[in-house]
């Protein structure tokens, strides 16, 4: 997962299921300017793989909140 950030932010990315529950939490940091990317091995918080499907991942940062389909494939 790729994003931009203008200024330094506290950034937090979280990928949620189709009803908006937490799938997974991926960063709770604080980042620089810049272009950051982040993987997403399709598992759980409990470490499980999740099933096909789509899920959105959601980046909260300074200037708002951004998300984006992701599709699981097998």
């Amino acid at each position: 997962i790729r994003f931009a950030l203008e200024s330094r932010s506290p950034v937090d990315l979280v990928i949620v299921d189709v009803q908006g529950r937490l799938v997974r939490s991926l960063l709770r940091d604080e980042l620089g300017a810049g272009t950051h990317e982040v993987a997403w091995d399709g598992r759980a918080e409990s470490g499980e793989s999740v099933g096909t499907g789509m899920y959105f991942m959601v980046l909260r940062h300074s200037r708002g909140v951004e998300s984006r389909k992701v599709l699981r494939v097998p």
